[in-house]
């Protein structure tokens, strides 16, 4: 589902440049805590079935990387 549409392409592709930057950035707490949270997302990515909750699943993650990185906590 996420190939054939252009805008879950473009998160994906988003998600993928976020992650891959904060991982070479992140000290071991936060690469403790990127790789934590990663099978949740993971998990709920595979149970979506419309591209609305994709997008959504999406969204969430990359605000969590951001958390992440800025030390906030996680909702």
């Amino acid at each position: 589902m996420i190939c054939g549409d252009v805008n879950l392409a473009s998160l994906d592709r988003q998600l993928t440049l976020l992650y891959r930057q904060s991982w070479s950035a992140a000290d071991q707490r936060k690469r403790a805590a990127l790789a934590g949270t990663r099978q949740i997302f993971d998990d709920k990515r595979e149970e979506c079935e419309t591209s609305n909750c994709l997008t959504s699943a999406y969204i969430v993650r990359l605000r969590e990387i951001s958390d992440i990185m800025a030390g906030r906590p996680l909702q």
